[in-house]
């Protein structure tokens, strides 16, 4: 006689070894697939938008979490694009892709086209406009209807002054449509400066953002146009925004924008570690966009100086 109670625990020790086969195999399965995932997300990581096969940077979660909390204290909404110049992917964003309209910095549009036509032997910067009776509107500008200055004097007053005139007499000599296709196949297809049916030119802090970091790497029409550009920008003499909270010795290259509830500044701050390329476009603001501005540019150079501030990923 076979002991049954001998014959019946044998297939159970089966069963429970088949069990812990199959746990360890499922076990093991979802261990590979971890690594399948994790490696990929390395791959995903170390593959992000580079320029110059440098890594890309990224604010640490302290900076990240002071930007958060300046831009939902401010009474008012903004869009911001805060990059490293090698590359093509934000350290911080917030509302970057929102169309907001642009103001002044329409300009580095208008900008950029005289400085394709220069480096294209289409304009001279001798070159003589007349300031006409549209280019003469309520915003104001430092010259008369009739005035004649050459191309290089009205860029000049354009970018470092944002004069009105000179900026509207360099948009009717090149017509909005002809801006926009430069800006369109330069890769900056959201930056407009056509004007819309509500007499607004318009853009995304992500496109303007794009703007200055070609810029920065000099890449915008051509290295020597950018060092043009740079250098005009640079003189700037409307600083209560991004500069204002910065070390004197600073430089900064950028531009402007203002009209009633928007207020805007956008550029690249130069700072000991590398150039940051920096946009805040604020609107339904009617109080403390000035500071705000000059607060985040504050924290960007703060961050840019302290080790935590900003780490590659390898």
């Amino acid at each position: 006689m076979h002991d049954m109670n001998v014959s019946s625990r044998e297939p159970r020790r089966a069963s429970t070894l088949v069990a812990v086969l199959s746990v360890v195999a499922v076990a093991s399965a979802v261990i590979v697939a971890a690594s399948l995932v994790l490696g990929l997300a390395e791959s995903l990581i170390a593959s992000a938008p580079s320029v110059g096969g440098k890594t890309r940077a990224t604010f640490s979660t302290d900076v990240v979490h002071r930007l958060d909390a300046l831009v939902a204290a401010f009474p008012g909404r903004a869009g911001v694009w805060i990059a490293d110049r090698d590359s093509t992917a934000p350290l911080y964003a917030h509302d970057a892709n929102t169309k907001v309209t642009t103001a002044s910095l329409y300009k580095l549009g208008v900008l950029m086209e005289a400085e394709r036509r220069v480096d294209s032997g289409q304009l001279r910067y001798r070159d003589l406009i007349t300031i006409g009776a549209d280019d003469v509107t309520e915003e104001g500008s430092g010259y008369e209807v009739g005035a004649m200055l050459s191309v290089d004097d009205a860029l000049e007053a354009m970018i470092t002054l944002s004069d009105n005139g000179a900026a509207l007499a360099l948009w009717h000599l090149f017509g909005g449509d002809t801006i926009d296709a430069t800006l369109a196949r330069a890769g900056m297809p959201d930056f407009h400066v056509t004007f819309d049916s509500t007499g607004n030119t318009v853009a995304t802090p992500r496109a303007i953002g794009t703007f200055f970091g070609f810029l920065a790497r000099k890449e915008l029409v051509s290295a020597a146009a950018s060092e043009r550009m740079l250098a005009r920008l640079q003189r700037q003499t409307i600083n209560d925004r991004l500069p204002a909270g910065l070390p004197k010795s600073t430089v900064i290259a950028h531009k402007t924008g203002n009209l009633e509830g928007l207020t805007h500044d956008a550029g690249i701050i130069f700072t000991p570690t590398g150039e940051r390329v920096v946009v805040v476009m604020t609107w339904d603001a009617y109080e403390g966009a000035n500071a705000f501005i000059a607060e985040i540019a504050t924290i960007v150079y703060a961050a840019s100086m302290e080790s935590g501030g900003a780490v590659d990923i390898p």
